[in-house]
């Protein structure tokens, strides 16, 4: 309902989603319907490799992250092609995952509300220079944010386990508190 009252305040815009599973892409079809939205603004692309996957998410403008469940792989892909993220952390920790990249890579793209996230999607959409600044944004994040920088997290994460296994064999209490950030200056 959200990205219908969206697409609502939006005329010309289009909505491409996974066509995942084949029953979801009905009852998506006959909500866009119902909601007097025009067949050709509902595109639902067929699951494809990650490659193709990749190269359709090159198309979008912006990625409206899903509320309840946010896309987890699907946001990173989204950001990894230099397309914006709109997001509305959620309650729960599947609510929260694109807020945390969000966070890294362009923190004015997370809402407070739904109707701010709403508006905040009708803006973006409406606002070629929005647009833009918002992409120059998640190329320069990309870029400067731990988020994607695979081998220093590697690093990190091989120096947390060795970390944890020094700290479990050397004491006896079952708790541990660990901090990398602590334990790097001496390292």
């Amino acid at each position: 309902v959200t990205w219908t009252r969206i697409m609502k305040r939006v005329p010309g815009a289009s909505l491409l989603l996974l066509e995942n599973p084949l029953d979801g892409a009905k009852n998506i079809r006959k909500m866009w319907r119902q909601a007097g939205l025009e067949d050709e603004r509902l595109v639902l692309g067929p699951l494809t490799g990650p490659e193709a996957n990749l190269l359709r998410m090159k198309a979008c403008d912006l990625h409206l992250d899903t509320l309840l469940y946010n896309g987890h792989t699907t946001s990173s892909d989204a950001l990894w092609c230099g397309v914006p993220v709109l997001t509305l952390p959620g309650e729960r920790s599947p609510s929260r995952v694109a807020s945390s990249f969000m966070r890294w890579i362009d923190p004015t793209m997370i809402a407070t509300n739904l109707q701010d996230y709403e508006d905040m999607a009708v803006k973006f959409a409406t606002s070629q220079s929005l647009a833009q600044e918002a992409k120059k944004r998640v190329v320069a994040g990309r870029e400067s944010s731990p988020l994607f920088k695979t081998e220093q997290w590697t690093k990190d994460f091989i120096k947390s386990i060795k970390l944890a296994f020094e700290t479990k064999t050397s004491s006896n209490t079952g708790m541990m508190h660990l901090s990398l950030a602590e334990r790097s200056e001496t390292a």
